[in-house]
């Protein structure tokens, strides 16, 4: 039906022209508005192929603007149809689909009003013409462009969503600082094996720098990006794969909060303002709410937290913050992603990469104590700027406060005397590997002040996978921890654990998997009690193992099921 008719010079077909009998009819039974501006064009047509499931094509969005469509039988300007919605599809044939609205704001839908066969928009109830206006404007164009996806995909939407239900469900996670901080990737790993259970088949994403070996530790793709960068490239790579997602998953740790600084709030609400204007199913996962003092920043942590469907926390303290600050998206209290890690016995190449990077053996290392330290009492709290970008020279000025000096000459006396007490190695077992946080620099700084140095390992080479990682530890006898995740990963491979907690989640986590008696402040450590104590609690915890390694089974198990209970929960939009 499409090759008869009037047509214009160039030959075009019938498809092209709007015979004015149709349009007066058109205006005299509805007054139409037509929602043709160029820019709420663009937006609504990637809203609206999100709805149905499938993503439109780059060019099919371009072709929302003048002169960038054509006829796919030509080689310029032409859009490829294997590549579009069906309903784009039916467009670019010539049957668009016209979207038109009355003046009550209803939708008003009309059947087709033209010959051209059974096509696969027109039955969707939209008013159906053959093209644009006789006189070349491009409004009806237009129109007929966005109603071809907002109009016609309603049509084929039942067909989108049941093409989805067959492949599988597309996954971006926007981690943390996952390829430096190896706390980060043990929520990561949780966070990953939470989406395979959630979504068997799923296709996930995530970030990094280092894709092939995070690729590789993680079976995952990552898209080749900081998941901090600011570059305009790395943006548009990272809004590329939100939209195509069925949901974006917003993990870390505790990056919503502002006791080291203020300026990753506002950095956090830019980034996700963009992310959530290309996908609406954002989803924050097992986050921490630290601590928080300003009002400005308690008002930016909200206005963040809104731009989410769910925001799952890792704590009921989380939850109580962000309803106190008014925010508005349910929350739900979980717990740390971290505790559904794998642990992977050392099997001999891990050993021998063990012996090669520190110079301890396999022998060892069983029956070793672990320590998972970090520098503290260096930041300004509540600075506006982040500690990483602070100025070397100014950096250097805080590193050396009186409370840092005291804190790691008592870290170096603790370490002295386990070696003593229990005639073992100490590992050492960084967790964050970037230089502004330089917790391996920190742990030489601590044996360089001990009188057994020579006992004492840092597994500083990051030659390890999250779970090679955690089999590492699993060797310990017992395991310090001022870095929570250090003590998550112990109690998972069931190590007996103490915490020197520096802000509320270390003493949260020791609550929730009932070890509470075994977590003190880091304020302690300035104290002249602190050896005794320290060690107290670990002849306790050695003495009492067996119960104590019975409980942390227990813990881990009871939260694993919460988890995966309170993300299906969270997530039962999805796909």
């Amino acid at each position: 039906m499409d090759d008869v008719g009037p047509r214009r010079p160039d030959g075009t077909p019938h498809g092209e022209v709007l015979r004015d009998q149709e349009r007066r009819h058109l205006q005299q039974t509805l007054p139409v508005r037509l929602q043709v501006v160029q820019d709420r064009a663009v937006r609504q047509v990637l809203e609206a192929t999100r709805e149905v499931g499938e993503p439109a094509d780059a060019d099919a969005v371009d072709g929302l603007r003048p002169g960038r469509a054509g006829d796919p039988r030509r080689q310029d300007g032409g859009v490829e149809l294997d590549r579009l919605l069906p309903c784009e599809v039916e467009h670019e044939r010539g049957h668009p689909v016209v979207g038109v609205r009355g003046e009550g704001g209803g939708e008003h839908e009309q059947a087709r009003a033209s010959g051209g066969g059974a096509g696969g928009c027109g039955q969707g109830g939209a008013f159906r013409v053959d093209g644009g206006s006789a006189d070349g404007s491009r409004s009806i164009g237009d129109a007929a462009r966005v109603g071809t996806l907002l109009g016609a995909c309603g049509a084929t939407g039942a067909q989108a969503r049941q093409d989805r239900s067959r492949r599988p469900v597309r996954v971006l996670i926007h981690n943390s600082d996952s390829p430096h901080n190896r706390g980060d990737r043990a929520i990561l790993a949780g966070n990953i094996e939470l989406a395979r259970r959630r979504w068997p088949g799923a296709e996930i994403v995530s970030l990094s720098q280092y894709p092939e070996r995070d690729g590789e530790w993680f079976g995952i793709r990552f898209l080749p990006m900081s998941p901090y960068s600011t570059g305009i490239g790395d943006l548009f790579r990272l809004l590329r794969a939100a939209r195509t997602a069925d949901v974006v998953l917003w993990g870390g740790g505790e990056i919503l909060k502002d006791y080291t600084n203020k300026l990753g709030l506002v950095y956090w609400l830019l980034k996700f303002l963009l992310v959530r204007a290309v996908n609406r199913h954002v989803v924050g996962a097992f986050q921490g709410i630290g601590p928080t003092s300003a009002g400005i920043s308690k008002r930016l942590i909200r206005a963040t937290v809104d731009l989410t469907e769910v925001f799952i926390v890792r704590d009921e303290e989380s939850r109580e913050k962000l309803r106190s600050w008014g925010v508005r998206t349910p929350v739900i209290a979980s717990f740390d992603p971290a505790v559904v890690g794998t642990v992977t016995a050392p099997d001999a190449a891990v050993l021998e990469r063990l012996e090669r990077t520190t110079g301890l053996t396999a022998d060892r290392l069983r029956g070793s104590v672990g320590i998972g330290v970090r520098r503290w009492f260096h930041y300004k709290r509540s600075g506006w700027i982040p500690f990483r970008f602070i100025p070397k020279a100014l950096r250097r000025a805080h590193a050396e406060s009186a409370d840092l000096v005291t804190y790691r000459g008592a870290l170096a006396e603790l370490v002295d005397t386990v070696v003593e007490r229990w005639d073992a190695d100490v590992v050492f077992y960084p967790m964050h590997m970037e230089a502004s946080e330089g917790d391996a620099a920190f742990a030489r700084e601590v044996i360089a002040e001990m009188r057994h140095g020579d006992r004492a390992h840092v597994v500083e080479a990051d030659e390890f996978s999250p779970a090679e990682y955690a089999g590492l530890m699993s060797r310990s006898r017992l395991f310090i921890a001022s870095r929570l995740h250090s003590a998550i990963v112990a109690t998972i491979a069931g190590v007996p654990a103490t915490v020197l907690y520096y802000v509320d989640k270390g003493r949260l986590f020791f609550e929730q998997i009932g070890q509470q008696r075994y977590a003190r402040p880091i304020e302690d450590a300035l104290t002249p009690t602190f050896v005794a104590d320290v060690v107290a609690s670990l002849e306790d915890l050695d003495e009492h193992r067996d119960r104590v390694v019975a409980d942390l089974a227990d813990g881990v198990e009871r939260m694993t099921t919460a988890l995966h209970a309170d993300f299906a929960r969270g997530t039962e939009g999805v796909a």
